[in-house]
């Protein structure tokens, strides 16, 4: 197993929702392996400012779906 397959798979453990990143030449191969994952929400957009967008957009609807008990 490969470092990035297992940093993917340790993520996914820890992790069961959507995991947000930007893609660059250092971690092409984890977020290449979180694609091969079937389990794996994994939403990388192009460009910083998606990224933050889509975080902002995704953090109010996660902690208002847990906090509903």
């Amino acid at each position: 197993m490969k470092v990035y397959e297992a940093i993917a798979q340790a993520l996914l453990a820890e992790h069961d929702g959507p995991i947000f990143g930007l893609m660059g030449d250092g971690n092409m191969s984890l977020w290449g392996a979180l694609g091969r994952e079937p389990r794996a929400a994994a939403f990388v957009p192009i460009g910083e400012q998606l990224a933050i967008g889509r975080v902002f957009h995704f953090a109010p609807l996660v902690s208002s779906s847990r906090n509903r008990g």
